[in-house]
């Protein structure tokens, strides 16, 4: 288990120059739509893609100024939710839109695709109830880790952002929870085991716990990224020093999984904790 320390900093983002109407370019796909829950991909401007698919067409987000969830999240869910009606997998930002309306938050638009595996073309899993891991999420090298006596390793990172797609006067600060593939590695001799793999997923779930614990802070306290940062390194601070803890004393406890009624016990505790914060979850 390698847990990263959490960063904050604020993220870039260019915006393109374009107030074209935010419409459903897609006029037909030969795909069947998803269910609701499937899991769809969604790539950055700045992420490198080689389509191996299908590309389907374009979307957009809905009209700016009637997006009332005006945040990162509020804005990628609207795409995930057009993609999954057009049977597409894969959602590759192309163009940030700016708006003239004051105080509008930013279209977006994006190209989509059927892949025969999503998971060829990530490079970092951010946390989601429909994402489980799986011994394909392992992409690195065991050979260039210090840990030598290890099955496996996770490479974990919380993020503190700045959300520049909010609105005036709505929180923007984003707390993210990412899983590494490039930097995670399991041994090949220990790729059949699904114990391991659990136990490996229960370091990212608590990961996650702890992300909606920042959050829940974050909200409780009304703070803002610009006005407020050295309170936020503060909360950062402390609740850093509780998961590093309790992430050394999952390991501890479980001998890195190998203690089956122990590792039970900490997957109980890890999921009344998800469902105690459910409402900080990301969308």
């Amino acid at each position: 288990m390698n847990l990263n320390n959490i960063i904050i900093k604020s993220l870039l983002v260019g915006f393109g120059v374009s107030c074209s109407p935010a419409s459903n370019l897609v006029t037909n796909s030969p795909f069947e739509p998803w269910i609701e829950d499937e899991f769809v991909l969604v790539l950055d401007v700045r992420d490198n893609f080689k389509n191996d698919g299908h590309k389907i067409g374009t979307i957009k987000t809905a009209d700016p100024d009637s997006i009332t969830n005006c945040s990162q999240s509020g804005l990628l869910k609207n795409l995930r939710q057009k993609a999954r009606k057009h049977g597409a997998n894969v959602v590759k930002i192309m163009e940030y839109e700016t708006s003239d309306a004051p105080n509008a938050c930013p279209g977006i638009s994006a190209d989509i695709f059927r892949v025969p595996d999503f998971r060829k073309h990530e490079r970092a899993i951010e946390w989601s109830p429909d994402r489980r891991l799986s011994w394909q999420d392992f992409k690195g090298d065991s050979r260039f880790s210090s840990n030598k006596s290890f099955s496996a390793e996770s490479f974990i990172t919380l993020k503190v952002e700045q959300d520049y797609y909010s609105k005036p006067f709505s929180s923007n600060i984003l707390v993210i929870n990412k899983f590494e593939t490039n930097l995670s590695w399991v041994r090949q001799d220990q790729n059949h085991r699904q114990d391991l793999l659990i136990h490996e997923e229960f370091h990212f779930h608590l990961s996650e716990v702890y992300a909606r614990k920042m959050r829940k802070e974050f909200f409780d306290l009304q703070l803002n990224m610009e006005e407020d940062r050295m309170e936020i390194d503060s909360i950062f601070t402390e609740i850093r020093a509780d998961y590093l803890r309790r992430q050394e004393r999952y390991d501890l406890i479980t001998d890195h999984g190998k203690k089956k009624k122990e590792q039970r016990e900490w997957e109980r505790a890890i999921e009344r904790e998800l469902i105690q914060y459910q409402a900080f979850k990301r969308e």
